[in-house]
């Protein structure tokens, strides 16, 4: 039963015993399982393991942008390197350095990963290319605000012809399908979890979608057919009447769930997440089988996935969160920002307004992996829960 739906000095009760954001509560339902060893370090370290078994190259991202299907197809396993967790203080790091590049250097410095695959899709993602560089092979993917289809095709031209000297696999027609296909079938279950999702509350939802650069994508997609048995079989009973929220902006990563655990505890209803890719994933239909010249095809896809701008999308990526809003019936948007995150805090102020004069009310949230800004975040919270309340009552 989601958050939303218990009386709410229950829910903070229950929550009471897991404060912050680095630890992760007790799991509801064993499917979760799983996903709770993807998601953290454990995760990271079991694929490390399955490449030493299978003879593969394990190679690390930090954004959406890079393609998925461009590293199976090259005979890698992909892993997302950044996670929710707070920087280490020990790491001598500038204060201000974005919190999700400053997570991805652990898995570096421990050895990890065999490279790293890093977009070049803000200032800070540039800085963490040169840092990483001093540990792994680095490989980067630059891809110019606006950039013309044809260029980020060729760019991903060259980048395939690098993963090819790194791994001993060149990037063909039939490569590039059958790793389509993997990554079409775990888009498929994301898609069929979105519509399960009044079953989980926000925190677990977020636990599930950010295991997925972890793990296999047949295993995970496995592993999501499987938490959909169970919720088929779990009473759920969400408020009819409970305010529905989108989160978009900068990603919020598991387990920095204080976002979307606010919100519940405030008595609204998390129906979705609008960050890079994501949307874009549920939206649309079901991935054919590819048939075209692999690198063009990847070019529209990675177009299409950056909701920063960063990656040739106009108006920085705004159309997918707009259309996210609509489908999922929000009632408003939080548009969260992390502290050092510069193209979304540029952007936060404008997208809010775009969202306004669409009729939806939105709330831009700036905040760190860390806990101290809880109690702040709460108060702006239940103010605009409130006000999505009042503005339901009154339409």
């Amino acid at each position: 039963m989601p958050c939303s739906s218990e009386p709410q000095l229950a829910c903070t009760e229950r929550r009471a015993a897991t404060p912050g954001v680095a630890a992760c509560p007790p799991l509801r339902l064993p499917a979760l399982a799983p996903f709770a060893a993807y998601a953290g370090r454990e995760g990271l370290r079991r694929l490390r393991d399955l490449a030493v078994e299978t003879g593969r190259k394990l190679i690390g991202t930090a954004c959406g942008l890079v393609p998925e299907e461009l590293l199976l197809a090259s005979g890698a396993l992909p892993v997302r390197l950044c996670g929710g967790e707070p920087p280490d203080p020990a790491a001598g790091l500038p204060r201000d350095i974005c919190p999700v590049a400053a997570a991805a250097l652990w898995p570096l410095r421990e050895g990890l990963v065999d490279a790293a695959l890093l977009p070049l899709s803000c200032d800070w993602k540039a800085h963490l290319a040169d840092l990483a560089a001093t540990e792994v092979p680095v490989l980067r993917l630059s891809l110019p605000r606006d950039a013309a289809l044809p260029l980020a095709a060729d760019e991903l031209r060259r980048l395939a012809l690098e993963l090819a000297d790194l791994t001993d696999v060149a990037l063909t027609r039939g490569g590039y399908a059958e790793a389509r296909r993997q990554v079409a079938e775990a888009d498929e279950a994301l898609r069929q979890l979105q519509a399960a999702r009044a079953g989980l509350l926000a925190e677990e939802a977020l636990l599930v979608q950010d295991s997925r650069l972890r793990a296999d994508p047949l295993r995970w997609a496995e592993a999501v057919r499987a938490l959909l048995v169970e919720l088929s079989a779990q009473p759920s009973a969400p408020l009819a009447h409970a305010p529905r929220v989108l989160l978009a902006g900068s990603p919020i990563i598991y387990p920095n769930t204080k976002v979307p655990r606010l919100l519940e505890e405030s008595g609204a209803v998390v129906a979705g997440e609008a960050f890079c890719g994501r949307s874009e994933v549920l939206l649309a239909a079901t991935s054919a089988p590819a048939n075209g010249d692999p690198c063009a095809e990847m070019a529209r896809r990675l177009q299409a996935r950056c909701a920063c701008g960063l990656g040739g999308r106009p108006a920085g990526g705004w159309d997918a969160v707009l259309r996210s809003a609509e489908a999922f019936g929000a009632d408003g948007v939080v548009v969260h920002v992390l502290k050092g995150c510069a193209p979304f805090h540029a952007d936060a102020a404008r997208l809010a307004a775009a969202l306004r004069a669409a009729g939806r009310p939105a709330l831009v949230l700036e905040t760190d992996h860390g806990s101290e800004d809880v109690e702040g975040l709460r108060t702006r919270v239940e103010t605009f829960v409130r006000m999505m309340e009042a503005r339901k009552e009154a339409l």
